[in-house]
């Protein structure tokens, strides 16, 4: 194969809180959008820096005493993250940052309220994240957790010289309504 830059992307994405999944088979349906937006959803808002879709595999080794090396490899486990920094304070973003918690909303204020009493699990969401492709506008780069919920809660910084910002990382659980192979999310580059 050649070298082509064409296969290079380069571009912003968008996240996307409380999306509908696609249907699922084998393979699913590709997640539904126009132009990159999927409906319904929330969006997170503007961010800072980069945001990353991330799928992370544990492997185990299978060791013999008649070999000095392993023979075999075995998946000890998979998770899919989205990884972002969010700018704007968009209810639906800090609700999700903040484990999903109980929250209120309306025009005078939105409050987020947290502790005491048992509040598990967590509520999960699907979160899809879209990137125009560069070289065909009317195509998109998407990947969607079907269930995701946050990892590490909240915290903001503050400044004069800048936007206050808060990290958001989501992570994907496993759905068992869905098709084998198609449980825990999708990423899909449209040709």
């Amino acid at each position: 194969m050649a070298l082509n830059p064409l296969n290079v992307h380069s571009g912003p994405a968008r996240m996307f809180l409380n999306v509908t999944n696609p249907a699922t088979g084998n393979p699913p349906t590709s997640a539904a959008h126009t132009a990159g937006v999927p409906t319904p959803g929330t969006e997170v808002g503007y961010t800072e820096g980069e945001t990353t879709f991330r799928k992370v595999k544990t492997t185990g080794e299978i060791n013999a005493e008649q070999a000095l090396g392993p023979i075999s490899t075995y998946l000890e486990t998979e998770t899919a993250e989205v990884v972002f920094t969010a700018m704007e304070r968009v209810f639906a973003t800090l609700q999700a940052a903040f484990d999903n918690t109980a929250g209120a909303a309306d025009e005078a204020a939105r409050m987020i309220f947290w502790g005491g009493g048992l509040q598990y699990p967590l509520r999960t969401q699907s979160v899809m994240t879209t990137s125009q492709r560069p070289n065909q506008v009317s195509k998109w780069e998407i990947g969607v957790l079907y269930r995701a919920y946050s990892v590490g809660g909240f915290e903001t910084t503050y400044r004069k010289n800048g936007a206050s910002t808060f990290a958001v990382t989501l992570r994907g659980l496993y759905d068992g309504t869905r098709t084998l192979g198609d449980q825990l999310f999708q990423f899909v580059i449209e040709e």
